[in-house]
């Protein structure tokens, strides 16, 4: 039965109940299911528009974005569903470095963007805690957002006017 389950109030609630544990990580799926498809998105524009001829390191700092994401995120976390997402996330930001798009802007901001995901991951392995994390996460999210879309539009008007 279900004799065990404890059911505790307020932030706790559901926390041992494994109908509530279950319903959560379905939506959790959901989630990273949304945001894989979005990355998706954002790597086939970075690749449409790549950077014609990129200096050699330049391509090595791909590849450590590429490489080193899903590192981070598997060292974290141990999770193989945190992995999978952040294969997409180091592939997003590593064409976004290769890409014709202004580094300043959407390199930086894919970046930032890498480094917020990362936080989450660390928050959610155990290795820092909510209250740090919490202060960081959504201000870089957001500047993140921001660069990489004022970066991608600047580009597009740009080309719009030649």
């Amino acid at each position: 039965g279900r004799n065990y389950v404890i059911r505790a109030h307020g932030r706790d609630a559901g926390k041992y109940d494994p109908d509530v544990v279950r319903v959560r990580q379905l939506a959790h799926r959901r989630e990273v299911a949304g945001d894989l498809l979005a990355h998706l998105v954002a790597i086939t524009l970075y690749l449409r528009n790549r950077r014609p001829d990129p200096a050699g390191s330049q391509r090595l700092a791909a590849a450590a974005l590429a490489m080193g994401v899903p590192l981070g995120a598997w060292l974290l976390t141990h999770d193989s569903l945190t992995v999978i997402y952040a294969v997409a996330l180091g592939a997003m930001a590593a064409s976004a470095w290769l890409s014709r798009f202004s580094r300043y802007r959407v390199g930086v901001g894919a970046l930032l963007f890498v480094i917020s995901d990362l936080l989450i991951f660390a928050r959610l392995g155990g290795v820092l805690q909510q209250s740090l994390t919490s202060w960081f996460i959504w201000p870089l999210y957001y500047a993140a957002q921001l660069l990489i879309c004022t970066g991608v539009v600047q580009a597009v008007r740009r080309d719009h006017r030649a």
